[in-house]
């Protein structure tokens, strides 16, 4: 197989959100996890399609995915490879956790790689909740 064309689509990680608010004509900031080399290339491909977004640096690399369609074929057919999500010491994933539950305003949506943990969005909307509304 031998590629007739490249691209590269950042997604993922809260952009898909802000893409489709942007799209909607709604002002929203993004809230985005990079590291490593593709974590420089998210942030500059990202730069050109959103207007506000907060990056936090962490010590993995960003995780990228694949996506092949063979064209030639009837039906044309489509594979994906998904790449290694980030990893996050728990430490690491507290302090970004804060600070996402610190800077989001009265409304948040968030998206994680499987190295989280199943409890990181009931953790996080309790945090949002105390932060957001005391004495709830």
């Amino acid at each position: 197989m031998r590629a007739e064309a490249a691209r590269f689509d950042p997604g993922g990680n809260g952009i898909n959100i802000g893409h489709a608010l942007k799209r909607q004509h709604t002002p929203a900031q993004s809230y985005c996890v990079t590291g490593g080399q593709l974590g420089q290339l998210l942030k500059r491909l990202v730069a050109a399609q959103l207007d506000d977004v907060d990056y936090a640096e962490v010590d993995s690399e960003t995780r990228i995915n694949g996506t092949f369609i063979e064209r030639h074929r009837s039906p044309q057919r489509q594979y994906e490879v998904s790449g290694i999500g980030l990893d996050i010491s728990p430490s690491q994933l507290h302090t970004l956790l804060k600070r996402f539950v610190s800077r989001a305003g009265g409304d948040a949506a968030c998206t994680a790689p499987r190295s989280i943990p199943c409890s990181l969005y009931a953790t996080t909307a309790v945090d949002f909740l105390v932060f957001h509304q005391p004495g709830v």
